[in-house]
């Protein structure tokens, strides 16, 4: 952990074991409920990313992916909290198109058989 922050505490008027009234204890004397902490400088951190996968060479759309790391100046791994969220560089995106994609044929299946021939003798 690191930076500036606060912690707080339960502090009660007690004798026996038994939680008395304030009045009956020495406020004088009652312990602090609330401290400001500094808990050092933090370290600093940094998205570091891998290469981007290949696209398919097709004309059909595709995506690239890549890894993202929370890491220090040593290549250490922190959980991805410990970066900014604001900052992450993104983790896919779209393949460019081919330059020319080849046109092809298409076809569907064969519809059923309109006025069948009734004639058909062997």
């Amino acid at each position: 952990m690191c930076g500036n922050g606060s912690r707080t505490r339960t502090v009660e008027c007690s004798s026996d074991r038994e939680t008395r009234d304030l009045s009956l204890c020495n406020a004088d004397r009652k312990p602090v409920e609330f401290q400001s902490c500094t808990l050092g400088p933090c370290e600093e951190v940094k998205w570091t990313v891998s290469e981007w996968s290949g696209c398919q060479d097709s004309c059909s759309p595709s995506i690239q992916s890549r890894q993202v790391h929370c890491t220090n100046k040593d290549s250490a791994l922190f959980p991805v909290d410990a970066c900014d969220a604001t900052e992450m560089p993104k983790v896919t995106k779209p393949c460019p198109k081919p330059a020319r994609c080849e046109a092809t044929w298409h076809a569907s299946e064969w519809s059923e058989v309109s006025n069948p021939s009734l004639d058909m003798q062997v």
